[in-house]
Order: structure tokens, then C-alpha cells, then sequence
């Protein structure tokens, strides 16, 4: 048993409660154990002082902060597995011109500045919530859009059907995802 200050960790308890939670992501391939238990015992520390002992023991504490961190660490893998979560309108949208000038199809000058013109004008046209949209999901996943526009996900998904009608309307259906 080691001694402690009141208020401090014990890294000996937090170390037991890490091992299984460690183990376990590595069994499903989340990870290495070390790189768990490390990102746990780091979650241990960092959540520590939201620990209040009228609430419960300081090892259900640990095992909850332990059993959240562990979901968002198998999160991220999914999501990196299908693609890092990222939407790939927002590339579409802010990253086409080049992906397009790298095509044999559009080698002259004319054609990537019209279909320049043609993406600002679709951009310009669009309602500035969904301007708002594309420039986020240029650098972020629709989880951080919607958090950082204050609106639930599936809202947003179904502006992002809209704004892909808008990409077919303007016959640029070949640049969506």
C-alpha cells in the first residue's frame, strides 16, 4: 500500500484498474498494451481531480474514467479504419481544383479555371449555414462541425444531402464522393 496526500492519486490503485482496460484494447486491436495503458493512466491523471469521495470509491471512480476512455479509444480506431472519419465533401468541396489539374482530362488552363469559376459560383450560391459546412469539414470530421455549429449530427447530415443535390444541379456530381 502506498502512502498518499489527500486529493493525490494512487498510481499503485489507478495502475491496477489500467491493466485490465489495457489488456482488453489490446485484444481487440486498438492498440499495443503500452500504448494503452500509458493513454490510460494519462485519462487516471488528468481526471483525477473531478474525483469526490461522497460520490463513491476512488476505485469505481477510476474504473468509469477507465471504461470511457477505453469506448472513445475503440471509436477513433473504427473511425480510423473507415477512413479517419473524415468527410470527404469538404475535400471535394476546397480540394478539388487540385485533385482535377493532376487529371489528364482537365489539362488546359481554361478548363480548371472554369471549373474554378464553377465551383465559387456553387459556393457563393449556396445559403451561408452550408458555406459555413464545407469550410469546416475542409480540416475537421462532422462530429467537430456539428459541435463547433452547435447542431446535433443528424441534422447535419441531412444539410450535407442538400448541399450534395446542390453538387448535382450544378452537373459537378462527378466530384462527389
Amino acid at each position: 500500500m502506498t502512502t498518499q496526500l489527500p486529493g493525490e492519486l494512487d498510481m499503485g490503485l489507478a495502475a491496477e484498474v489500467v491493466r485490465f482496460q489495457a489488456w482488453r484494447l489490446q485484444r481487440l486491436g486498438v492498440c499495443s498494451w503500452e500504448d494503452a495503458h500509458q493513454e490510460l493512466l494519462a485519462e487516471a491523471w488528468r481526471r483525477w481531480p473531478e474525483y469526490s469521495p461522497q460520490r463513491g470509491s476512488p476505485t469505481t471512480f477510476l474504473q468509469m474514467v477507465m471504461r470511457q476512455r477505453a469506448s472513445a479509444l475503440r471509436r477513433q480506431s473504427r473511425a480510423q479504419k473507415r477512413g479517419g472519419g473524415w468527410c470527404n465533401l469538404g475535400e471535394v468541396v476546397l480540394e478539388t481544383i487540385e485533385a482535377v489539374e493532376n487529371r489528364a482530362a482537365y489539362n488546359s488552363d481554361v478548363q480548371r479555371r472554369d471549373l474554378r469559376l464553377d465551383l465559387e459560383q456553387l459556393l457563393a450560391a449556396l445559403p451561408p449555414d452550408h458555406q459555413r459546412i464545407c469550410r469546416g469539414l475542409n480540416h475537421d470530421t462532422i462530429a467537430e462541425v456539428a459541435r463547433k455549429l452547435q447542431i446535433p449530427r443528424h441534422r447535419l447530415l441531412c444539410l450535407l444531402k442538400t448541399i450534395r443535390s446542390h453538387f448535382q444541379a450544378a452537373d459537378l456530381q462527378e466530384y462527389l464522393p
